[in-house]
């Protein structure tokens, strides 16, 4: 039996079923002055306000605490629970001294709680929202890619032809032509033929002297030694020859250098080829052990006989094509003359080196009156590309355009000439490149926007107008798929290298490759 007068200790009595001593329903008062405790005192509680319809000088109506237990448990395990429908009848006012029994509680912490639960509610909502959005919208993907080409080409034939002349039959075009009249300066070079050797290194080596006679012999340095050819050599240093054997069973040998007595390759010989005797001296040389080299010639060129004679023959022979190739340079680039056409009359010329001068090349100069056909070159490759043109287009495979900022012009090679009329042929060269255009672009950014990594790759795969591709994702970390929108896909695209250009005069024809074959196919995981 638990006897208190602690109201907390009784709650906590009938909480965990402990008997009680009942209290006298009306103790008496204390006495003036005294001091009862107080179970703030010891409990810890804070004093609780009285009910306001307390009488002033009265102390509170005891409540039952077991009442007040059972009441608390019930509004703390199930909310929603009136003091009405509590098991033990509750009187309101014990409901309020209950109620105020609990107000000095702040509230402060709990209203702290819940701004902070939902502050975190709403970012967490911000960052589902953010992931969502960066989900669709944040990772970019760029294809880059070349265009498939294929080289096409064709060869036509043109004219130029004198103002009262008729174009060939077979000729594409026609370009006229106007005599003029002009002193040409004409300049002719070729190179020298000729070839001047000029000494330039020295040669030099080692031989081996042999005394047989019986007494040591000195030899000064520069003691002359020469060959059965006459290829002289003088020793470097002074040397004494050691004696030989009175029976000749030994013979006394020293080594010395030698060098070439002039500079130039003349002096170099081989292994044993430097033998003889020394002048008026038992001594005998030879350079047995190692070959004698380093001597050195400059070549130079000369201008020979046979190339004064071969531009004096050009002079007399050839005169009309001397003076078309100098009256074209004299013209530039904006027109040229028919070689044919050209009529030169007496020239008047001068060579600039004579026979045996050290130069590289023979040049003549001169000048002289002629007249012939000239025409504008403009002319010529404007018809010509307006000629190709339909031309090529017609070479053209399925799914390929023609890229006629690639059209090329090869020389104009002669056919046949006459004095009024002239016909070229002439080849054309370009690129057909396969067509991508806006509404294939669309298309495949579509097929892109929200498939799998795999499935964009295949769709980039899967058009047959690219050679090769690539595709890369920004930013790399972002998980392997593709944006969402089509508008966060980019496609570039760029011309790939063609086969070099058919020679002139022939016409290759373009092959289109097998549709969805993509050979050469690089592909980036980004």
């Amino acid at each position: 039996t638990l006897v208190t007068e602690d109201r907390l200790r009784l709650q906590l009595a009938s909480m965990f079923g402990l008997a009680e001593r009942e209290r006298d329903p009306a103790p008496a008062a204390p006495a003036a002055g005294a001091s009862l405790p107080s179970s703030a005192a010891f409990s810890g509680w804070r004093k609780p306000r009285q009910a306001q319809d307390a009488t002033s000088g009265e102390p509170p109506a005891e409540a039952d605490p077991i009442a007040t237990s059972r009441r608390r448990r019930t509004r703390r395990y199930a909310p929603g629970t009136t003091p009405d429908r509590a098991t033990v009848a509750v009187p309101a006012e014990t409901v309020e001294q209950d109620e105020a029994t609990f107000a000095y509680l702040d509230e402060t912490g709990s209203r702290r709680a819940r701004l902070l639960g939902s502050a975190v509610a709403v970012l967490a909502a911000i960052t589902l929202v953010a992931a969502a959005l960066g989900w669709y919208y944040m990772p970019e993907l760029t294809v880059r890619a070349t265009l498939r080409e294929a080289p096409v080409g064709t060869a036509l034939l043109y004219s130029v032809t004198a103002p009262d002349a008729s174009a060939p039959p077979d000729a594409a075009f026609s370009v006229p032509a106007e005599r003029l009249s002009d002193t040409v300066s004409f300049a002719v070079t070729i190179p020298a033929t000729g070839v001047q050797k000029t000494p330039e290194g020295t040669a030099s080596g080692t031989v081996t002297l042999r005394n047989a006679s019986t007494a040591a012999i000195a030899l000064p340095a520069g003691t002359a030694l020469a060959n059965r050819a006459g290829t002289g050599f003088v020793t470097a240093a002074d040397v004494e020859v050691p004696a030989g054997s009175a029976d000749g069973s030994t013979i006394g040998e020293i080594a010395v250098g030698v060098t070439a007595a002039a500079p130039g390759s003349a002096g170099n010989l081989g292994q044993g080829e430097l033998t003889g005797k020394v002048a008026d001296q038992p001594v005998y040389f030879t350079n047995r052990d190692a070959a004698i080299a380093g001597g050195t010639d400059r070549e130079v060129k000369v201008v020979a006989e046979a190339d004064i004679a071969e531009l004096e023959n050009r002079i007399e022979n050839d005169l009309r094509r001397v003076a078309a190739e100098g009256w074209g340079v004299q013209l530039g680039e904006a027109r040229a003359v028919v070689g044919p056409s050209v009529e030169p009359a007496e020239p008047s010329w001068e060579i600039g080196q004579s026979a045996g001068d050290i130069s590289d090349t023979v040049t003549m100069t001169g000048t002289v009156e002629a007249n012939g056909l000239v025409y504008d070159l403009a002319a010529v490759e404007a018809q010509a590309r307006a000629s190709f043109i339909p031309q090529l287009q017609g070479q053209i495979p399925a799914g390929y355009a023609l890229d006629e900022s690639t059209i090329a012009l090869g020389e104009p090679e002669l056919l046949s000439e006459s004095p009024a009329t002239v016909e070229y042929q002439v080849t054309a060269t370009a690129n057909a490149r396969a067509v991508f255009d806006e509404g294939a672009e669309a298309n495949l950014t579509e097929a892109i926007a929200g498939s799998s990594w795999s499935n964009a790759e295949a769709a980039v795969a899967n058009v047959p107008a690219f050679a090769t591709w690539e595709v890369e994702r920004d930013p790399e970390w972002w998980p392997s798929r593709a944006p969402q929108a089509s508008d966060r896909v980019t496609v570039e695209v760029a011309a790939a290298p063609t086969a070099a250009p058919a020679a002139p005069g022939s016409t290759p024809v373009a092959t289109p490759p097998t549709a969805g074959a993509i050979p050469g196919t690089s592909r980036s995981s980004g």
